[in-house]
């Protein structure tokens, strides 16, 4: 029902949001998940007016960085944000018209791929 209603707001297929949670999550297991609800690995930015988690991570260039994370009160809130996130980048309407057009979740998730994050 999570993401049903994220959903339904954004046109962004319940299926991807699932997945992309499950992946990015480790299935729910990743310290962000458990301690602070961020099921997503989303950052804070300049609008975020929330709590916020620092951790150290590994970098693609192999050395560790601290990231400034977004802590959310629930699993909800964790959806909400991201499928708001998504559904405001640049290049994203592809995606979305796979959802008005009934084309389904896959189509979706590969116009997605093709958007700059």
């Amino acid at each position: 029902p999570y993401a049903k209603k994220a959903s339904e707001k954004t046109h962004i297929y319940t299926s991807v949001i699932i997945a992309t949670a499950c992946l990015e999550s480790s299935f729910g297991r990743s310290i962000l998940a458990t301690e602070y609800n961020n099921f997503f690995w989303l950052e804070t930015n300049k609008e975020w007016s929330g709590e916020v988690v620092e951790l150290e991570t590994p970098h693609r260039s192999g050395k560790k960085t601290n990231y400034k994370f977004k802590k959310f009160e629930t699993f909800q809130d964790s959806i909400d944000d991201y499928a708001n996130y998504i559904s405001r980048l640049q290049g994203v309407q592809d995606a979305i018209n796979c959802y008005d057009e009934n084309r389904g979740g896959i189509a979706q998730a590969k116009e997605l791929a093709k958007v700059q994050m």
